[in-house]
């Protein structure tokens, strides 16, 4: 008999954003601490109360959940993992609302034919199942619909960018950008492009009105993670931007050079997203700018010398990497266009 008792999903609303302790908490993380704080055991997840129904922590945690990305209180991404960058995860962030729904102490709404739902009382697939005798087929089998991606949802997914949140353009820009610095997705890269070039110019569009509410932009936090030993660019100078376009290097968190590449070809490129605020957004200059480019290449350089004045054997590989992604900048961007004093590492 089950010593614990299954929390509804109306229950688990308000926990589930009181432990997302930070950006980016990892999703299993995340349910494994809802769990903990109902004395859930962790092979207790999918044990159902009674038995035969759909009542289990899973199933009332995933309905939580759902409903709270659907209101706009939680953005879900896949980042890469810290102790494996070439695997990635699901993690999990509050927005803006998600922050204001904890701060206020307020509840959880759920609609109103999701709100009358019982789990207890709805019973599972397995219990519904009857088993009856095999026929043997008389037509040909219908093959399986393909699971829908990203070449299917293109186009629903730009037309919805104009009504979406920042946080939602972001986690779009971000995922695009993995895919077309991932050789091994090809066959998406067209698609992510497009996704990411309406991605900026949403960006581009809302700038001037964001400029008359400055409040609106992604301002910068100081709050530091507990370290990995690895070398993050958060702890040098200049690098908000850049490090909340997820460019990283390193043994430990870094990325794969095809998407630090795709990332950097963005910053120079494209529109930024608006972060920082407007003073520290206009010191970036504009896309295909000699400002921009010279912006970026002094951050990196500054990364690079500041590593090497630390004299750590372990920093020897970002060093590599930040001076291989200059060395990129210097030859794809910098001997074409520009004519400024290149920066010296």
């Amino acid at each position: 008999m089950n010593s614990f008792k299954v929390p509804t999903f109306q229950e688990l609303a308000v926990p589930i954003l009181k432990h997302i302790r930070h950006d980016h908490t990892a999703w299993r993380e995340l349910r494994k601490d809802v769990a903990k704080s109902f004395g859930v055991p962790p092979n207790g997840f999918s044990v159902s109360n009674p038995v035969g129904s759909k009542n289990s922590f899973q199933a009332n945690f995933d309905l939580a959940f759902a409903h709270l990305k659907q209101a706009g209180l939680v953005v879900q991404e896949r980042r890469p993992k810290p102790a494996n960058p070439r695997k990635l995860q699901a993690v999990i962030s509050l927005t803006p609302d998600g922050i204001q729904v904890l701060m206020s102490g307020g509840t959880v709404e759920f609609p109103e034919t999701t709100a009358k739902r019982d789990l207890a009382k709805e019973a599972s697939k397995a219990s519904r199942r009857v088993k009856t005798p095999k026929k043997k087929a008389t037509t040909a089998a219908v093959p399986k619909p393909r699971r829908a991606n990203i070449l299917g949802a293109e186009k629903s997914i730009i037309e919805g960018i104009p009504t979406a949140s920042l946080e939602r353009l972001f986690a779009l820009w971000v995922q695009n950008v993995q895919r077309v610095g991932d050789p091994e997705q090809r066959f998406k890269h067209e698609a992510a492009k497009r996704i990411i070039v309406a991605v900026e110019k949403e960006w581009e569009r809302r700038l001037p009105y964001i400029r008359l509410n400055p409040d609106h932009f992604k301002w910068p936090s100081t709050e530091a993670d507990r370290g990995t030993g690895g070398f993050e660019i958060g702890n040098a100078p200049d690098v908000g931007m850049l490090a909340y376009m997820e460019y990283r290097v390193g043994r430990t968190n870094g990325q794969p050079v095809g998407v630090r590449r795709a990332i950097l070809d963005r910053v120079v490129e494209g529109t930024l997203p608006l972060y920082g605020g407007i003073q520290y957004y206009d010191q970036w200059g504009k896309p295909n700018s000699a400002a921009r480019l010279q912006k970026l290449a002094e951050a990196i350089a500054a990364f690079t010398r500041n590593a090497k004045r630390r004299g750590k054997v372990r920093l020897a590989d970002a060093i590599s990497e930040w001076e291989a992604d200059l060395e990129y900048l210097y030859k794809s961007y910098y001997l074409p266009r520009f004519g400024f004093g290149w920066p010296s590492t």
